[in-house]
């Protein structure tokens, strides 16, 4: 662009200087080869950006905006051979019939009005991994108390977060005080229960699951919680701050079983870990601890298995670490250079009560499990707890039957088969509360 000459009333502009042409060369010019498009994987799609943190859409994209509505909902069930319709008492249930999801969470942007219910229209967001159809129908409490029936009369697909929702449009149609014969057919039509999960995106499953996987499910998470308090009413050791195995007359301290628990939980889960001394070794190889925690058979055969209860000052311990263990006269090491201790167990009333299977085949030259567990042998002498754990090392999802015997039994089992197997126990049960489940 020229120069604006602004000496005159008349500015004029002035041609620019003349720049001079660069000088030919004889090297040609270099070309930049087109950049590839950058596609987005999978594992990159599974995350968002938050304030300068990955977090995994799971946890984030169930918070959509508006007002929690709950509603129980009956969603048509179709095929290739019929289309969407309203609730019709005259349609016979082999034509329409429906799941039915109780309390589910809607999102809606206003309440519902206050005054007499007349002509009630809304819109909603449906946000819970099932696809809502015109003429779906739900139940809800409006003002007054009155339990109503709305039907949806449009639904739109969007998107949140890489995945979809649904923004619904519904209307009042019938009072259940007035129209109880629609409401009755609408149950009549009901061939699956389905429960709406609010607590979802803590455990990673679907968030609509069948009213009975979902009382297991609650049942199951519980249940993590149980077996951290009654481990530590059992071997906390108020006087070292450390988790004793209750013996006769000498005091042992399984650190590796220790170290695993703090792994495995965190202090908010019981207050007492947060006054535990934290437990370390010198054990640097790699044990069925790791192979549990990191759920890796590679490391179920390859992890050391000659580990063995020794007196202390015998043991792996550095000095530093040593210095915390004061009073403790055995722990496990790997460097077994005295007399290997076999400890004289505490008897637990419980099992004196009612008498249960050992969980585990009893080893005989190595740490808690036996060969064949070790060796990742699924055509081994195995029992119904070392089943669970080659399952769960493996990846499989825990056998419910399974698991339900050892939860409704480890409380009776010895002091040293509960102080070695009872965080596994834990680990396995968290497993099964995000894989046992049916979604709709």
């Amino acid at each position: 662009m020229g120069i604006i000459d602004l000496s005159n009333n008349n500015p004029t502009v002035s041609s620019p200087a003349a720049v001079p042409a660069p000088p030919p060369s004889n090297q040609p010019t270099p070309t930049v080869p087109p950049q590839p498009h950058k596609f987005r994987t999978q594992q990159e799609l599974k995350t968002s950006t938050i304030f300068d943190n990955e977090l995994t859409v799971t946890k984030i994209k169930y918070q959509v905006d508006g007002m929690r509505w709950t509603i129980d909902y009956f969603n048509q069930i179709l095929n290739i051979n019929t289309q969407p319709m309203s609730p019709d008492i005259n349609i016979p249930s082999t034509t329409l019939k429906y799941n039915r999801i109780d309390h589910l969470d809607m999102y809606v942007n206003s309440g519902l009005p206050t005054g007499v219910a007349t002509d009630i229209n809304g819109t909603g967001i449906i946000n819970a991994g099932f696809v809502p159809i015109v003429g779906d129908a739900f139940t809800a409490t409006i003002a007054g108390g009155r339990l109503a029936i709305f039907v949806l009369t449009a639904v739109t697909k969007e998107y949140y977060n890489t995945h979809d929702i649904y923004s619904v449009d519904y209307k009042l149609t019938y009072f259940l005080d007035t129209s109880a014969a629609i409401y009755n057919d609408l149950v009549y039509k009901t061939i699956r229960t389905y429960a709406y999960d609010r607590e979802a995106v803590n455990t990673d499953t679907p968030p609509v699951l069948l009213l009975a996987d979902y009382k297991v499910k609650l049942d199951l998470a519980r249940q993590p919680a149980k077996i951290l308090g009654h481990y530590l009413d059992t071997f906390y050791d108020n006087r070292h701050r450390l988790l004793t195995l209750p013996t006769t007359m000498s005091s042992y301290v399984d650190q590796l079983a220790m170290r695993a628990v703090f792994r495995l939980s965190s202090v908010n889960d019981d207050y007492r870990l947060n006054k535990l001394v934290r437990p370390d070794t010198v054990v640097t190889a790699k044990t069925i601890w790791d192979a549990v925690i990191d759920r890796d058979p590679n490391l179920l055969v390859t992890c050391v298995n000659k580990l063995q209860y020794a007196m202390t000052t015998h043991s792996s311990l550095e000095p530093v670490v040593a210095g915390s263990y004061l009073g403790i006269n055995y722990t496990i090491t790997d460097r077994v250079s005295g007399t290997v201790a076999v400890p004289e167990v505490l008897p637990n009333p419980l099992a004196v009560r009612k008498a249960v299977p050992d969980p585990i085949t009893p080893p005989v030259d190595t740490y808690i499990f036996s060969n064949d567990v070790y060796a990742n042998n699924y055509s081994g002498a195995l029992t119904d707890f070392e089943l669970l754990l080659l399952d769960y090392v493996n990846g499989k999802t825990p056998r419910l039957d399974l698991l339900t015997t050892q939860l409704n039994s480890y409380m009776h089992w010895g002091y040293e088969r509960q102080y070695q197997l009872l965080p596994i126990l834990m680990v396995i049960t968290k497993a099964a509360v995000s894989s046992t489940y049916s979604a709709i």
